[in-house]
């Protein structure tokens, strides 16, 4: 067996409610390498949908979770091992953005931005960790960051810091983890075509030229990375082809960063 295939594996999928979004392309990508797939998010109504489109959609299933409460997330995971019975990896995709400056950015955005991305992070890895454990050991983490995680620019502060978190967050479960035989990866994408960056050309362009005013770095490769882009390297790391990589951070941003 191919060490990219997922046949046997179910592997969740936190932050797949969006079409468009890098959760939803790579729980796409693991049902056709064959996973089931639980996709977890807050809308639940949009991942029973989406769920339903998946290949062999009735191996797979859809969860409600507010990834910032612990007590949502234990329910979630309860949901999970009560129709699978068992779990193999997750991918952590689930994030929220802010734009606002330094200067600009209020407690309450601060707070709101920590709490989705690093707190609710902490909290599905934990509970998945813990899970893996009670199974014999053995699994793979992936949490989505961010290159703002690990270049600044002039805006969204509090996005960068908590993707920051997240980063440092994953060497520390990866140092801890290796004794159960469970790797844990982040990625760093760079500038994507989901909803958070928006479908505007002329934004997208923006992104690809830079704005050395802002500290933003253009794309090399000149084009905007799909989400697809990115659900093929959280594929990849989640995979046993992956098996001897952690505490790694792997960015796929086209030379946007070179990092």
């Amino acid at each position: 067996m191919s060490g990219n295939s997922f046949e046997g594996k179910t592997l969740l999928l936190v932050g797949a409610g969006a079409h468009d979004g890098i959760g939803y392309a790579t729980a796409k990508m693991l049902a056709e390498r064959g996973a089931d797939v639980a996709l977890a998010d807050l809308d639940v109504a949009a991942v029973n949908g989406l769920s339903g489109e998946l290949p062999r959609a009735a191996r797979h299933s859809a969860h409600a979770v507010d990834i910032g409460s612990e007590q949502s997330v234990k329910a979630m995971m309860e949901a999970v091992m009560a129709r699978h019975g068992r779990i193999d990896g997750v991918a952590i995709c689930a994030g929220i953005y802010a734009r606002d400056s330094f200067l600009e950015t209020s407690l309450a955005t601060w707070n709101r931005v920590f709490t989705v991305n690093a707190t609710g992070t902490f909290l599905i890895a934990q509970a998945v960790a813990r899970q893996l454990v009670a199974q014999g050991g053995g699994g793979r983490i992936v949490a989505v960051a961010s290159i703002g995680g690990r270049a600044p620019q002039l805006t969204a502060a509090a996005y960068g810091a908590s993707k920051a978190a997240v980063i440092q967050l994953g060497r520390y479960m990866a140092l801890e983890l290796a004794q159960h035989n469970i790797t844990v990866n982040v990625l760093c994408p760079g500038s994507t075509a989901t909803a958070m960056m928006g479908v505007d050309p002329v934004r997208h362009a923006a992104a690809v030229r830079g704005n050395l005013d802002q500290w933003r770095l253009g794309i090399p490769l000149g084009h905007m990375a799909e989400a697809r882009d990115q659900a093929a390297a959280i594929a990849f790391l989640l995979s046993d082809d992956a098996r001897h990589i952690t505490g790694q951070t792997m960015t796929v941003d086209g030379g946007q960063t070179f990092l």
